[in-house]
């Protein structure tokens, strides 16, 4: 059995070549660039020269912010609020709430729009959505109030 190929090859190239021109240019301004989502487009090569950044990746995202994990949260919080990442690839954020018990996953939905989404858009905007790819570019966003959760 052969199995089908039935991704579009064309808009996921381009969005891989995209991905891979927007990290080249940051890296190369001195940038650093978080993937919290599709980190195996750096582990297989599809993107290259992108230093992986160990810290944030979205299931240690997910248990650090489900456990309550004050200290490794307020470290996120903080690597946003001062910008040091030039460029962030992530999935899409929302910050709806969820009503627990009516919703499948609704309070780790809850948690993660509260202590992630929140803090990630409020310092960072999208800038650029790749729908093949299945990932939103955010940039720091100029005129950050002070603190924003």
């Amino acid at each position: 059995v052969v199995p089908s190929n039935s991704f579009p090859r064309e808009g996921t190239a381009t969005d891989l070549q995209t991905l891979q021109a927007i990290s080249s240019q940051a890296v190369s301004r001195g940038g650093e660039v978080l993937f919290i989502a599709e980190r195996q487009l750096l582990t297989f090569g599809l993107v290259q020269g992108v230093p992986l950044v160990p810290d944030y990746e979205v299931a240690t995202l997910m248990e650090m912010a489900m456990s309550g994990n004050a200290g490794y949260l307020e470290r996120f919080h903080a690597d946003l609020r001062g910008h040091r990442f030039a460029v962030i690839i992530a999935r899409r954020q929302s910050t709806a709430l969820q009503e627990e018990g009516e919703e499948s996953f609704a309070e780790e939905n809850n948690v993660w729009n509260e202590l992630i989404a929140k803090p990630l858009l409020c310092y960072y905007e999208p800038v650029m959505n790749l729908p093949y790819a299945n990932v939103q570019v955010f940039e720091p966003r100029p005129g950050t109030p002070a603190d924003c959760r």
